[in-house]
């Protein structure tokens, strides 16, 4: 696992879950719309200054997203249910998102709501603004097509 402490001007972004769904997958869009999940794994020491540090598969994750270099401009944070599997909603999912200081923010997924996308929160600046729905959709994926996980 990798420690949730990060240097001043980086966050990391840690999402667990429990058994259920099996598959659950973090996904960062940065201010320069470069999209940062399983099918394309970012750089932490250049452009985007993002990387998904763990892509976990078989349950409960954890599976982290590290911004190296916080860069001008708004991110947003989501989660796919993948795998497809039981209702986000009785996921038991959690995403910490720590910065130099520590633990700045928990969300825990909602109890009620239909879709496989989790829209959690947006971040400018540093800072936070809560989104915590369950959609269809993402609002950042504008009809993108996931590609298949390798191995699967």
């Amino acid at each position: 696992m990798i420690a949730p402490t990060v240097g001043t001007g980086q966050v990391r972004i840690v999402l667990s879950w429990g058994a259920e769904p099996r598959d659950l997958d973090s996904h960062l869009w940065t201010p320069s719309d470069y999209h940062v999940y399983y099918g394309d794994e970012g750089a932490a020491d250049a452009s985007p200054w993002a990387w998904l540090d763990v892509d976990d598969v078989t349950s409960y994750g954890p599976e982290t997203i590290t911004i190296t270099s916080v860069q001008s401009g708004t991110y947003y944070y989501s989660v796919h249910n993948y795998s497809g599997e039981h209702p986000l909603s009785q996921s038991g999912a959690k995403v910490e998102v720590y910065n130099h200081s520590g633990l700045v923010r928990t969300f825990y997924v909602p109890a009620s709501g239909t879709g496989d996308w989790w829209n959690i929160f947006s971040m400018n600046g540093g800072a936070i603004t809560t989104i915590n729905a369950i959609a269809d959709d993402s609002s950042r994926l504008m009809d993108r097509t996931m590609p298949p996980k390798a191995g699967q």
